[in-house]
């Protein structure tokens, strides 16, 4: 938008010019998507806007209007209040909500004496005895096919969602998992023992022809499946979401399973919080937790400061320590210590693979840019015939852990001798090539993605434009973490 103003003054367009008026709107709305919001009160959104063009209320009003008329601007009347829509979210939240809707009013409880027989008989078989609340989300699943499944860690989602999808199958289903990210799909993967994908390979990507992405499943060809169970549904935001509807035909069962106290989606919205909100969809909240869990203090931990008490710092005989160091430069020695030696002497992690360190912020002595060029330097320093390139962030240097921060449709990749194309956000890999110093880089980048966790294609970064969506992953933000566990 700057560029355009720029461009707008060389060609003398009046600073209250209606398409002016309406590019700073439409720029300002895009610019809070981005914080998570799918709409602005108009009368938060006017005195942004008259600030940012320096336009006066009555000129903002009569652009809006004419914006409105036309189609470029949606308004939405909540009680008292007005809130402006970029065309496209209002039409995803509009989408969403008639199609949950049709779902709910298909999915009326059927039989549940035939489907109480199926859990018993699954129980006898696994030798496994279900909790109630588990219980009573197989059979809402079964019953209804509409089903948001909540719950911390350690209450059972895992074992809950396993004999759903085993009874699907008994009775003859097709069942599809998928998670927003790569790593939330290969962590549910491991847990179930069933192939889930990320929601944007299992749509699949395409183009048109003016070369814009868009998704090849949709209601023209929707996904072969009769259950769709999405893990990590808080993570998934408004316009992927609709996408994922947009493909499943009326009569498939859809299952969301997530934690509501997680950190909503990066994307525009909070779709699983609004969703259990409403009202209008069966909710299960596991609340137990199991002896299992119990003896995790990391899981404890979790349960008590989401019920609003203070977590148990002094046990030092579990899976949860807390360290206190006062200054910036001891804690940043004691995360070096503990992720190269400590650790690794004491569990036999490896400090590449089995170790993850988090922090809240990406600035800092602290923060994610710092931490991984200090991570960076007893981890993978430099060697003598070991390739590196410097941006303006980074050091890349070949044998560090990378992911993947913006989705690529374009990016190739080779598995097994078997091209094929995407890399997405939050896909993770190892830097296995060199680079040339001039004025691109070249760098084959191997990503993991797949249900073990091994690295199995190879990608080529030919541009450094390309290599500008890679981040290094000795550490990242608490947000960058969620849907994925150390």
């Amino acid at each position: 938008f700057e560029k355009a103003e720029l461009l707008a003054d060389d060609l003398k367009v009046p600073k209250n010019a209606e398409q002016r008026i309406l590019a700073g709107t439409c720029y300002i709305l895009e610019h809070n998507t981005h914080n998570g919001y799918t709409c602005l009160p108009l009368d938060r959104l006017q005195p942004k806007v008259c600030e940012y063009l320096q336009v006066s209320e009555s000129e903002f009003l009569s652009a809006y209007q004419a914006a409105q008329k036309e189609g470029n601007l949606v308004s939405y009347q909540k009680e008292t209040r007005e809130f402006v829509y970029l065309p496209a979210y209002y039409e995803a939240e509009q989408y969403i909500a008639d199609r949950i809707g049709v779902l709910r009013d298909f999915s009326a409880p059927e039989d549940q004496e035939i489907y109480l027989d199926l859990i018993k008989r699954e129980e006898t078989e696994q030798g496994i005895q279900y909790a109630e609340l588990q219980r009573k989300a197989i059979l809402s699943a079964l019953s209804r096919g509409l089903l948001i499944l909540t719950g911390g860690p350690g209450t059972g989602k895992t074992t809950t969602l396993n004999g759903m999808i085993s009874l699907f199958e008994k009775q003859g289903y097709q069942v599809m998992l998928a998670a927003p990210t790569g790593r939330a799909a290969q962590r549910i993967s491991d847990l179930t023992g069933y192939e889930a994908k990320t929601i944007h390979r299992l749509l699949e990507v395409e183009f048109d022809m003016a070369g814009a992405t868009k998704f090849r499943h949709n209601e023209s060809n929707p996904l072969t499946c009769d259950v769709m169970i999405v893990d990590e549904m808080s993570m998934v935001d408004v316009l992927l979401f609709e996408s994922l509807l947009r493909a499943l035909r009326f009569s498939c069962k859809l299952i969301m399973v997530g934690d509501s106290d997680q950190l909503p989606s990066v994307g525009a919205g909070n779709v699983l919080k609004d969703l259990i909100d409403s009202g209008q969809v069966p909710v299960v909240a596991l609340n137990q937790i199991f002896r299992q869990a119990q003896q995790s203090c990391i899981v404890t931990n979790a349960h008590r400061i989401i019920t609003g008490n203070y977590p148990d710092l002094q046990q030092k005989q579990s899976d949860f320590f807390f360290f206190q160091r006062l200054k910036t430069e001891d804690a940043t020695q004691l995360i070096l210590d503990l992720v190269k030696t400590r650790l690794p002497n004491a569990y036999h992690y490896h400090p590449m693979d089995d170790i993850q360190v988090i922090t809240p912020s990406r600035k800092g002595l602290l923060g994610v840019i710092e931490l991984n060029r200090r991570l960076q330097e007893v981890l993978n320093p430099p060697s003598r015939g070991k390739q590196e390139y410097k941006s303006v962030l980074y050091t890349f240097r070949e044998g560090d852990k990378v992911m993947q921060i913006r989705n690529n449709y374009d990016l190739e990749w080779h598995k097994d001798g078997e091209p094929g194309a995407g890399i997405f956000n939050g896909d993770i890999g190892m830097i296995i090539s060199g680079f040339t110093v001039l004025s691109f880089i070249a760098c084959a980048c191997k990503v993991s993605t797949n249900t073990t966790g091994t690295l199995n294609r190879t990608v080529f970064y030919g541009d450094i434009f390309t290599w500008c969506t890679v981040a290094k992953l000795f550490t990242k933000t608490v947000k960058a973490r969620c849907g994925s566990r150390a």
